[in-house]
């Protein structure tokens, strides 16, 4: 979650749900809420390649797209299937 938040500025990574990557969200509320999630995640053209540079300036050697792209997917998967979204910083 550093990485990405790093990424994406703290303007940007402040609008997102939750603390700091913790958040527990009902059904309803990741409805509700994925209009401006994808706001913020689903970056194109200059914006983009910004945020991926970024996040690739961060330690460690993950994937920049996949923390990126990933999180969207999961909560556009969670609305499609009517589901609500938990998700938490632990690293194992």
């Amino acid at each position: 979650m550093a990485a990405l938040f790093h990424g994406l500025g703290p303007e940007r990574a402040g609008t997102l749900p939750g603390w700091a990557g913790d958040a527990v969200l009902s059904a309803a509320a990741v409805n509700h809420r994925l209009p401006g999630v994808e706001a913020v995640l689903a970056l194109a053209g200059e914006e983009r390649t910004r945020a991926l540079a970024r996040i690739g300036d961060w330690p460690g050697d993950e994937d920049p797209r996949q923390l990126l792209d990933g999180p969207l997917r999961v909560w556009r998967e969670a609305a499609s299937a009517g589901l609500g979204v938990f998700s938490s910083r632990i690293r194992l």
